[in-house]
């Protein structure tokens, strides 16, 4: 068998079920699923993915939380969270504002559609991160 091709995470019945490597290793999920069905297309999936290896039990006794390992990486990404309220019914308001070209420039790159909604979205966090109550 080769070696992308592995029962990651699969039971031996699961495993035992999947055809040979050879007849799937140049199809397509579709393809798999047309001539196998839904389940066997979703374990051959699994099986031929390289990112998923299977643990020893060697390695998971000697796995910990995130939190344990690099205490620091996690305190920083969580202060770095902002924490909104939960978003009161508003109401929508028409206003027309004029913006620098780089602003504009800006948003566009990040979004083609930015005007339905993006710089709203983007207010309000910077709004919430000065103004944790949203009053001003």
């Amino acid at each position: 068998m080769d070696s992308f091709y592995q029962p990651n995470g699969l039971s031996p019945e699961e495993w035992a079920a999947l055809p040979p490597y050879e007849k799937v290793a140049n199809l397509t999920y579709v393809e798999v699923q047309a001539l196998y069905g839904e389940e066997i297309a979703i374990n051959v999936g699994i099986a031929k993915d390289p990112d998923a290896p299977i643990l020893t039990e060697a390695e998971m006794a000697r796995a910990r939380p995130m939190a344990e390992v690099f205490p620091e990486f996690v305190e920083a990404h969580r202060a770095g969270r902002i924490k909104m309220p939960p978003r009161p019914p508003v109401t929508k308001i028409r206003e027309e504002i004029v913006l620098d070209s780089d602003i504009v420039n800006f948003f566009a790159h990040l979004d083609p559609h930015w005007q339905k909604g993006r710089l709203n979205d983007f207010l309000r966090v910077v709004i919430f991160k000065h103004h944790p109550d949203g009053t001003p």
